[in-house]
């Protein structure tokens, strides 16, 4: 009998080696027939190609899909998913026919099929088609205004199966005998799938090599005309076509647009009166400034590259206010070591974004704009500063995030956080209140208990420098908790670090001579053309050496932490170091400015299972601290109450520290060993403080040296 399996992990497995990222990887055949069965008028186009076998030996992707050692774990997953068992007809005794049962059916089948499907060329298309039988609601009838949405979408998803249809075909039959109502009709090329909502049809259809799924009355007739070209496709929409070839990368594999214009336009018409309503909304927000999303992605000189453009014709007021920061440029990385493995950094126009988000309050609720004057009014006299005349001004635009070697990190175990400095005066005027209210906070937080060490905010001079942090407790310690907020005000920068080790590298690195990130920005990463307002680099030879050292140590927790019921990975089947690190380069990421929009650029992003590493070391640590926290806080508040109860009576009485092992051990066993040792990890990634460097005050400032 099939073992049962948590759906979890297959859902996971699934997106990390067949889907999301991966879709399309490595490219293969596309079918050009796909975009002729989506209608022209498409509001939402999504296409993927078959997945290719890979190449061994290759660069890339090509080369990671076809290792052995991946291959290995892709067939066990394969393995995995065929246990299991097709989920058994609906059962007409059950109450509610759309509860957690039947997603428990469907998800048992589902994987696979989803797997199989996106091995081959497909596509998905969402578009909106008037219905005459459903007559414009009356003023007022949101009901019967949302009824006409449902009945105006036409959807539909085809995929090229080829060889497969067969199997596919059975496959799908499969998962749609847990629906209600569903009754398979043998030897037929349609089957009617049920739907709850009157009115509203969904078939399945075989068409020769192809599977179809069409929503709506009609869409099926739409898909099969566009197939045998007795009516236009995608192909035929010249803004879509347009726009894909302005974003073109040299080996497809998959390319998504999303006709925002086209969607208000619809939603409009089909709420009638309204809908009325729904576009000066939008205009308020700046939804309206969106004409259209366009994605594509694949491989480019054997890189994965992934590019999206937001055509919005330049506006920037609204939600794009975002957008309408300053162009990053390289001479602002100088503060960052040569040698960073991580950066990251963003350019938002606080100003405008701060008188942006009021007037769009004030626009589209007018009460609520008097909670944010009052907010606002508030928080400036606790800072006994005015935020736009003194706060704002004091520092830019440009935020950075950096973890370097230099400073003892690797990847990001001595992250540090930087605000540039744009008046002195008023940025020391600004730091000198937050750390007198942070000081404030913290003191009046302590627990009112006659025992334990209160949290405190403490200050070191270090290299002419002032360093800010507030220290662990040894209640924090005894709980786990392992970071140490850290804080400094330099002549430039506003830095943060998560322990004072890495905030006393960084100030020492400021003092040397040694080359800044400045001089290798433009060759770490191609900002397209535009003004630049991300810029994200990370080291991933590096990274997925680190990932891959500690996904035997992390691995089986993070699948214990999917389901308990989850037959778990045997670890011989986790890849080793260079079956990882041997195929990705460097990762890198930008957001440009364009006359016409925006355009987004990913190269090499991260390998899945590097991400899935990292996920499972921060949801450890994340579980363990929070849980702790939780038990911690009942602690203190049981604690609390009976030194208060105790105190009425002057029977002053103090928590044996016993107890509190007690309370932490028994939450300790519900964990493995991994918690414990998570902490532990963290603080062994954190390499000695370098040697002293020359002093700020002896030394000239850095010259700039431009790019080679």
């Amino acid at each position: 009998m099939p073992s049962e399996v948590h759906p979890g992990l297959w859902e996971l497995l699934f997106w990390i080696f067949a889907g999301s990222g991966l879709v399309g990887l490595p490219p293969g055949e596309r079918d050009p027939a796909l975009m002729q069965a989506a209608p022209p008028d498409s509001v939402l186009y999504f296409e993927w190609a078959a997945r290719g076998p890979g190449q061994p030996g290759a660069t890339g992707i090509e080369g990671f899909a076809a290792d052995p050692e991946i291959l290995q774990l892709t067939q066990w997953i394969d393995q995995q998913l065929a246990k299991q068992a097709p989920p058994s007809p609906f059962d007409e005794d059950e109450e509610n026919p759309f509860d957690e049962v039947l997603l428990e059916k469907l998800t048992s089948v589902v994987p696979p099929l989803v797997r199989s499907l996106t091995s081959h060329p497909g596509s998905v298309f969402v578009s909106f088609h008037p219905n005459p039988d459903h007559p414009n609601p009356d003023n007022g009838a949101a009901a019967a205004g949302l009824a006409r949405i449902a009945a105006t979408i036409r959807a539909g998803i085809m995929v090229r199966s080829d060889t497969e249809t067969d199997r596919l075909w059975k496959l799908l039959n499969q998962t749609l005998v847990a629906i209600p109502d569903f009754h398979e009709q043998e030897g037929e090329r349609t089957q009617s799938i049920p739907l709850p909502i009157p009115g509203l049809t969904l078939v399945a259809h075989r068409n020769d090599s192809r599977i179809l799924l069409a929503f709506g009355a009609g869409t099926l007739d739409l898909m099969t005309d566009g197939l045998s070209g007795r009516k236009p496709g995608m192909e035929s929409n010249l803004r879509f076509q347009t726009a894909v070839k302005q974003i073109a990368v040299e080996r497809f594999s998959s390319v998504g647009w999303i006709d925002t214009m086209g969607i208000l336009t619809n939603l409009t018409k089909a709420l009638g009166p309204l809908g009325l309503l729904l576009r000066p909304m939008a205009a308020m927000v700046g939804v309206d400034a969106v004409d259209h999303l366009v994605q594509s992605s694949g491989l480019e000189q054997d890189v994965l590259t992934q590019r999206t453009f937001i055509a919005t014709a330049g506006r920037l007021d609204g939600a794009l206010v975002l957008a309408a920061g300053p162009p990053i440029q390289p001479q602002q990385f100088a503060h960052i070591p040569a040698d960073a493995d991580l950066v990251l950094a963003t350019s938002i126009s606080f100003t405008r974004l701060f008188k942006e988000s009021r007037q769009m309050i004030a626009k589209t609720q007018p009460l609520a704009v008097r909670i944010f004057d009052e907010t606002v009014r508030e928080l400036q006299s606790e800072l006994e500063l005015r935020i736009l005349e003194d706060v704002l001004p004091a520092f830019g635009d440009v935020v950075m995030a950096f973890d370097s070697p230099s400073l003892g990190g690797m990847v990001a175990t001595s992250l540090m956080l930087s605000v540039e400095i744009q008046d002195t005066k008023k940025a020391t005027r600004v730091f000198e209140q937050l750390m007198k209210l942070t000081e404030q906070s913290l003191v009046e937080d302590s627990p009112d208990l006659d025992f334990g060490q209160p949290h405190s905010l403490k200050q070191q001079p270090f290299f002419g420098h002032t360093i800010f942090y507030i220290p662990l407790t040894e209640e924090d310690a005894h709980w786990g908790l392992s970071i140490t907020p850290t804080f400094c005000l330099t002549d430039q920068h506003l830095l943060f670090a998560i322990h004072p080790q890495a905030m006393k590298a960084q100030l020492r690195s400021l003092q040397s001579k040694q080359p800044g990130f400045d001089q290798l920005a433009r060759r770490k990463v191609a900002v397209p053309d535009g003004d630049c307002l991300l810029y994200a680099y990370l080291d991933g030879p590096r990274t997925s050496r680190l990932a891959a050292a500690l996904l035997p140590y992390v691995g089986h927790d993070f699948l214990h932490w999917i389901g308990d019921d989850t037959e778990l990975l045997d670890l011989f089947a986790i890849p080793s170091t260079p079956a990882i690190s041997s195929y990705f380069g460097d990762s890198t990421a930008s957001i440009s400015r364009q006359k016409e929009g925006l355009l987004i650029e990913t190269r090499n992003a991260p390998p899945l299972i590097v991400a899935l590493t990292f996920l499972s070391f921060y949801r450890q640590g994340q579980t363990l601290d929070l849980e702790l926290l939780a038990a911690r806080r009942r602690d203190r508040t049981n604690t609390t109450n009976q030194f208060q109860s105790k105190r009425a009576t002057n029977q002053v009485v103090l928590a044996a520290p016993e107890n509190r092992h007690r309370t932490h051990s028994t939450a300790k066993a519900k964990h493995s060993f991994y918690p414990q040792l998570a902490p532990l990890l963290r603080k062994a990634f954190t390499a000695a403080a370098p040697r002293p460097r020359t002093p700020d005050s002896t030394i000239s400032p850095r010259q700039e040296k431009s790019d080679p």
